[in-house]
């Protein structure tokens, strides 16, 4: 198994769930051929692995002992020392480091159109794993480092279906906006989506998307009825003031009645929180939250479809909190939230097969 898709040739997509050593399960995407140098006192030999798994989220190429003996090798353990005979000629060897034998032998790296396919899938994959974010977006993130694990492969734009058919809009209207704020709480936008024609499996037919101004952090909220707006922002302002230690200064809605109550106005007049509205029929003044609404829906529709939207929505506002934007510069909405660069080695593709671990004491003997 390798994680590098530079190193293979005559590669082709195949999709393959892998148990690694400690148990965990995980995702090749792809199948290829590696071709080494290795070297053995005076003798250089050249070998071909074939039907090579590749992996994305390896951290180190895998050989197989069993693939070895397979192919007529024979692999012998000594002390620290692990020797891989051809007949009566050692072809390479490896030495114990860190409970594993790290083999003395070089990647011949192919300059075919495969490793550039290979190159290719692995972005593919990445692109699928972070909501169908753009390739742009993508390529920002390497530039600036924004993440953890965030493999340095191909992220040239590629067709990507689900986007074309889960994001197809009309031309956008002029967004009018005073400028990023500096410092979180200053500005929370807040907007409400519903009802949809489908309950999730929750029961809910809204949710209530709220962006913090300075982070463009996305926090959502799921609701079976309207009137459980207000409840919802009670316990946003209450969760934030706690997390950051800072005040909610000012919320910004649109003029649905959901935010037109008796009990949200006192309560901001209590807490000291101005309560700015947007001009009717001017969706651009509250633009950043009807812009999160329709960026949240538009993944979720790629991830997604029916009974499972609010899954998929509250999938792409997590996703989309761990990628950059390029108005943070380099950063992504949860770092400038938490103070924490984030990662995203754990990421997999939204409805990927998963595996649930059990532990032994509540496992039956079937």
């Amino acid at each position: 198994m390798m994680g590098n898709a530079d190193i293979l040739s005559d590669y082709k997509e195949e999709r393959k769930v892998v148990t690694l050593a400690d148990g965990r399960f995980t995702e090749a995407v792809g199948v290829g051929n590696v071709r080494f140098e290795a070297a053995s006192g005076s003798n250089t030999s050249y070998l071909t692995a074939k039907n090579v798994l590749f992996v994305p989220d390896l951290k180190d190429n895998l050989i197989s002992v069993p693939k070895l003996t397979e192919n007529g090798l024979t692999v012998i353990f000594q002390d620290d020392v692990c020797k891989v005979h051809r007949e009566d000629e050692q072809v390479f060897w490896g030495r114990k480091f860190d409970w594993m034998y790290k083999m003395c032998a070089e990647v011949i790296v192919p300059t075919t159109e495969h490793a550039q396919q290979a190159k290719e899938e692995s972005g593919k994959l990445w692109q699928k794993r972070l909501g169908h974010v753009s390739f742009t977006t993508m390529m920002e993130m390497q530039r600036h480092d924004a993440v953890k694990g965030l493999p340095k492969t191909t992220m040239n734009n590629q067709f990507c279906e689900s986007c074309t058919y889960g994001k197809q809009t009309r031309s956008s209207f002029q967004s009018v906006e005073e400028g990023r704020r500096n410092c979180l709480r200053d500005l929370v936008h807040m907007d409400l989506c519903g009802p949809f024609p489908e309950p999730s499996i929750g029961g809910s037919r809204y949710f209530l998307v709220i962006v913090d101004d300075h982070s463009r952090r996305t926090v959502v909220r799921f609701l079976k009825h309207k009137d459980e707006t207000t409840e919802e922002i009670k316990t946003f302002v209450q969760m934030a003031e706690t997390q950051t230690g800072k005040k909610v200064k000012r919320i910004r809605t649109d003029n649905g009645g959901e935010f037109l109550g008796n009990e949200l106005q006192e309560y901001c007049k209590r807490k000291g929180i101005v309560h700015e509205k947007s001009l009717p029929y001017s969706p651009e003044r509250n633009g950043i939250a009807e812009r999160a609404n329709r960026t949240l829906l538009e993944t979720a529709r790629a991830l997604l479809p029916g009974s499972f939207w609010a899954e998929a929505v509250n999938s792409a506002a997590y996703v989309r909190n761990r990628c950059g934007k390029r108005l943070l510069k380099g950063s992504t909405p949860e770092e400038i939230w938490t103070g924490r660069k984030q990662s995203v080695r754990y990421f997999k593709v939204f409805g990927s097969i998963a595996y649930a671990w059990v532990p032994p004491q509540h496992r039956t003997k079937l």
